[in-house]
């Protein structure tokens, strides 16, 4: 992959939730090192760095930036601070990863893609679930027609007693997940979205939200996120017009349950109406394959990108589309559920029309 026998020097920006996480994964592959982190809160430093004492930690970002040795950032601060900090990393001359979501506003996205394509510059976002070898297999299964030639609908529920956000609502924090699930899964992009959602703790977040996505082919994809429940959940159901799948990234025993069930037209019941179709109950098939860390597989791909100069499966173009559609999940939210079409930018008009 690597054609220098030098690794890509990196530098991690944000050593919250996140961060050391990053650090430990960059750490860990043959082909990078992290030098410096940085955070504003002195108390996260000193755990980075007693974790991992070859790493320098500064409080000021810049000083990452400034650093002729380090060739990219990895970009893991709140929300609201994802476009200042990535704009500076790119204006520096550093390649990119940053967490999701991209940015909270879309102009700004726009800016920090325009802005990586003029410095040739890898910018990838963290929609760290499409490498996810669950849902990868789910994918697989999809496209082999595996589940059946026709998907009907997809069902996530991602749910938890908190993480509360302060910058982001639940739909930006958890929904983004199931977004970008939803788009890697069907390949395609929404239509329209009708969206509902409450605030119960905090009057300007809401903590609960549930949407319905349309997709071409009239493929139905309901999520419902919410920061206010009493167990974590996340799974996703899809049903296909012959087998039925249910992924649950928390179960490492039975990742992925195949229903071999369904509704079946009998041609003997032909002449009476009522009793057209049959419900037909069959096994459930549990499949075996190799799982990796998501997280570890995201970083590798993000070398590759920039060892052999090629655009991320998760990059700016995707997030900016993602960020399109919450943008219309909140302008559905605001009506009280109204379903509200979904306005992409001019290049991608024809393709989620087909």
């Amino acid at each position: 992959m690597n054609p220098s026998p030098n690794p890509l020097t990196i530098g991690v920006i944000g050593c919250g939730q996140w961060g050391p996480n990053y650090i430990r994964t960059f750490q860990h592959l043959p082909h990078s090192r992290v030098l410096m982190c940085s955070d504003i809160k002195e108390e996260r430093l000193k755990y980075v760095q007693k974790t991992f004492k070859s790493i320098q930690g500064v409080r000021d970002y810049q000083k990452i930036l400034s650093n002729p040795d380090i060739q990219a950032v990895c970009v893991s601060v709140p929300a609201s601070l994802h476009y200042q900090v990535a704009k500076d990393a790119l204006a520096a001359g550093k390649h990119v990863l940053m967490e999701k979501p991209m940015t909270t506003d879309i102009e700004q996205a726009r800016e920090l893609k325009k802005l990586s394509e003029e410095k040739n510059l890898v910018l990838m976002v963290g929609h760290v679930f499409e490498y996810n070898d669950r849902i990868l297999k789910a994918r697989e299964y999809i496209q082999e027609g595996y589940l059946g030639e026709r998907i009907y609908y997809l069902h996530s529920v991602r749910t938890n007693l908190g993480p509360l956000r302060d910058d982001v609502n639940v739909m930006w924090d958890l929904g983004t997940h199931d977004l970008s699930i939803f788009l890697f899964l069907l390949q395609s992009r929404p239509l329209y979205v009708s969206a509902r959602g409450s605030a119960y703790i905090r009057p300007e977040l809401i903590d609960i939200a549930f949407a319905t996505l349309h997709f071409p082919d009239n493929i139905e994809a309901h999520l419902r996120v919410s920061w206010l429940d009493p167990r974590k959940v996340r799974e996703i159901t899809i049903v296909g017009s012959k087998r039925m799948a249910l992924v649950d990234d928390l179960n490492n025993s039975e990742p992925i349950r195949v229903y071999d069930k369904g509704i079946t037209q009998q041609k003997f019941y032909d002449n009476f109406g009522t009793f057209q179709y049959m419900v037909r109950h069959g096994d459930i098939r549990i499949p075996t394959f190799a799982m990796t860390e998501p997280l570890k597989n995201q970083c590798q791909h993000f070398l590759e990108c920039v060892f052999e100069q090629k655009c991320p499966r998760t990059d700016a173009e995707e997030a900016i589309r993602i960020l399109e559609i919450l943008m219309a999940c909140e302008r559905s939210i605001q009506k009280g559920g109204t379903p509200v079409e979904i306005t992409y930018s001019e290049d991608d008009k024809e393709e989620a029309q087909r």
